[in-house]
C-alpha cells in the first residue's frame, strides 16, 4: 500500500472509533432530554378546561356509559366452566371436570356459559382482594342460578357474582 493510502486507512479507522465512543456519550444526552421533557409536561397544568357532558342527543351516549359503570343486573342461569380449555377447546361438562379443578387451583379464571345463548360470563367477586374460584370452584361443571352484575369495556365483559344457587350435580 502506499504510505497516503495506509495514513487515510489508520485516519479512518481512528474516525470510526472515535464515532462509537463518543455514540454512547450522545444517547444518554437524548435520553436524558427526553426523561427532562416528559418530566416537565407531566408538571405543566393542563391547558384544556374539564369537559363537560354535551347537550342533546349525545347524553343518551352518557347515560349509556353511567349505566356500564355501576354494572347492569342480571340473574345468568348456566354452566361454570375453567376459561383457558373452555375458550380453547370448547372443553366442559362432567368429564372436563378434573382438569377445570387443576386448572382452577392453578389460578384459572372462572365464568358461567350462559344455557339460553351459550354467551360466556367471566366471573368475579366484589372487592379488590376477592377471588371467585373460592365460590366457583365446588360447582365447576354444575348448573347454576346467579345473580349480580355484569359490567362492560372495550368489547370487555365480567359478571361480579352477588347471589349463586347450585341447580344441578355436577
Amino acid at each position: 500500500m502506499q504510505p497516503n493510502a495506509l495514513r487515510d486507512k489508520r485516519m479512518l479507522g481512528d474516525t470510526c472509533r472515535r464515532g462509537r465512543r463518543a455514540r454512547p456519550g450522545i444517547w444518554a444526552a437524548l435520553l436524558l432530554g427526553l426523561i427532562g421533557a416528559t418530566a416537565a409536561r407531566a408538571q405543566e397544568p393542563s391547558a384544556t378546561p374539564a369537559a363537560t357532558p354535551p347537550a342533546g342527543p349525545s347524553r343518551n351516549v352518557d347515560a349509556a356509559a353511567r349505566v356500564t359503570e355501576h354494572g347492569r343486573e342480571r340473574e345468568i342461569i348456566g354452566e361454570v366452566v375453567e376459561l383457558g380449555c373452555y375458550l380453547r377447546d370448547g372443553a366442559r361438562g362432567l368429564g372436563h371436570r378434573p382438569c377445570a379443578l387443576t386448572c382452577s387451583r392453578a389460578g384459572a379464571p372462572l365464568g358461567i356459559v350462559e344455557d339460553d345463548t351459550d354467551e360466556l360470563y367471566p366471573a368475579a367477586l366484589r372487592g379488590p382482594a376477592s377471588d371467585v374460584r373460592t365460590l366457583l370452584e365446588d360447582h365447576l361443571a354444575a348448573r347454576v342460578r346467579t345473580s349480580g352484575r355484569v359490567y362492560e369495556r372495550a368489547g370487555g365483559r365480567l359478571f361480579v357474582v352477588e347471589h349463586l344457587e347450585r341447580l344441578s350435580p355436577p
